[in-house]
């Protein structure tokens, strides 16, 4: 019997690329994640806002009264306009990361205001933050080059596809793995027939010890 061997895991081309090549290969695993919230940002929010209803209602003179989101924009992190002594005003990861911040921009919405079918006003809303992915469009560091990385405090080839959450880095999962010794029950409605099968068997046996009586099922 021939001895444990790596040969199979050692063709003559592994590990034989080039600095940019390594680079480019490293960059694709996460562009999937990039495009994908680059995608919610410029098309999915507008898909969004075209399923939810309008809110209407009747005032006492039976006139009717509509409220409308038309619109809606995610804005890239910035630092809070509170901070006066600031001379840039854009917010990056690495400051997110020694804060223990999110690293988030403010979402706004437009509403549309009508009474009796006609349009009465237009404004624009704040209702919130949401978390900008690293290196997607929204995010300060975009298209910046290695050197410019550095000057940011950022690794000069980093990844992107993650966000910053309260300073930790949080990354979506592509396949959620139920946890361990976790019972999940699921209701089917059309499911009716619970009992065992009469071909089933079960033998138990009773331990006891220093008083306490535990039953297992075989």
């Amino acid at each position: 019997m021939q001895p444990p061997s790596l040969e199979h895991l050692r063709p003559e081309n592994f590990n034989d690329l080039d600095a940019a090549q390594s680079v480019d290969s490293l960059q694709n695993l996460t562009k999937f994640y990039i495009d994908s919230f680059d995608w919610m940002v410029d098309q999915g929010l507008r898909h969004a806002i075209k399923n939810i209803p309008s809110v209407e209602f009747k005032l006492k003179n039976e006139s009717k009264v509509c409220y409308k989101i038309i619109d809606c924009k995610i804005l890239p992190p910035r630092i809070s306009e509170a901070n006066l002594t600031a001379k840039d005003k854009k917010l990056y990861p690495k400051e997110c990361r020694q804060r223990h911040t999110t690293y988030s921009g403010k979402i706004y919405t437009t509403i549309e205001y009508s009474h009796d079918g006609h349009l009465v006003d237009r404004y624009e809303r704040l209702v919130g933050q949401v978390p900008i992915m690293v290196k997607s469009k929204l995010c300060n560091l975009y298209n910046l080059s290695p050197k410019e990385m550095v000057i940011k405090g950022e690794e000069q080839n980093d990844l992107g596809g993650y966000f910053i959450v309260k300073g930790n880095e949080k990354l979506l999962r592509l396949l959620i793995m139920p946890r361990r010794n976790y019972c999940i029950l699921i209701n089917f409605e059309d499911i009716s027939k619970t009992c065992s099968a009469d071909e089933t068997k079960r033998n138990n046996l009773c331990f006891t010890y220093c008083g306490n009586l535990s039953l297992i099922a075989f």
